[in-house]
């Protein structure tokens, strides 16, 4: 019961992917039984977020799309991949907490066509890791 109760009030994530570091966190019961959990927190290579110079460079031909109700385990890399089907995806980025490191739930995707975007308008539903995208041109 302890453990159901110390997991479920510690929501650890890890949702980026380069550069682990590791954090332990002990816990003791009353009872004397103590618990340890591994938090493995993950920063994000500069390599996978576009910068504001590099979208720049491209110019007026960029298309970008806000991208809402991402599950909290995806990353640039697999918001990239998943829009990857639609055409070629100049920048894919999504929301980190700052202090936490936590998805915020939401992200950008930019685009050289607007093929892309209305290949992606034409299909009614996106499905990402079981969540249906909230997707809106921005």
């Amino acid at each position: 019961m302890l453990n159901a109760l110390l997991s479920a009030s510690l929501r650890l994530c890890s949702p980026l992917v380069a550069g682990p570091t590791t954090t332990q966190i002990k816990i003791k019961s009353k009872q004397g039984s103590s618990v340890v959990f591994t938090q493995r927190n993950w920063k994000a290579p500069p390599s996978h977020m576009a910068t504001a110079a590099a979208v720049a460079k491209v110019g007026k031909s960029v298309h970008r799309i806000f991208v809402g109700n991402l599950p909290w385990t995806v990353g640039h890399q697999e918001l990239r991949g998943y829009f990857r089907e639609f055409g070629r995806v100049v920048s894919a980025n999504v929301i980190f907490d700052k202090r936490t490191g936590c998805s915020k739930g939401y992200g950008f995707v930019s685009f050289n066509s607007l093929a892309a975007l209305e290949k992606i308008e034409n299909e009614q539903k996106h499905v990402l890791e079981g969540n249906y995208l909230n997707i809106q041109k921005s």
